[in-house]
């Protein structure tokens, strides 16, 4: 398989937060995190949008946007 990643990615297991635009907070699992994205985790299917910020704990206090999505895992991008 190719790898399509602009920086190699750092398997976790970690309890995140996404901030979405209106100010709602969706719990999440970060599952791997680079220096560019991470792929996270929403224990149901939310909506969220297409950007919000993400959180977690004093590692990660990003904005970012959605590159793929499939079932309840999201794949983001910084900004």
């Amino acid at each position: 398989m190719e790898e399509h990643r602009g920086s190699p990615r750092i398997r976790v297991h970690k309890p995140g937060e996404i901030i979405c635009k209106d100010g709602t907070a969706v719990a999440c699992t970060v599952r791997n995190l680079s220096t560019t994205g991470a792929c996270i985790e929403v224990s149901e299917q939310s909506d969220t949008s297409e950007s919000f910020h993400l959180v977690l704990g004093n590692v990660v206090n990003r904005d970012c946007h959605v590159v793929w999505r499939s079932g309840s895992l999201i794949g983001v991008a910084f900004e």
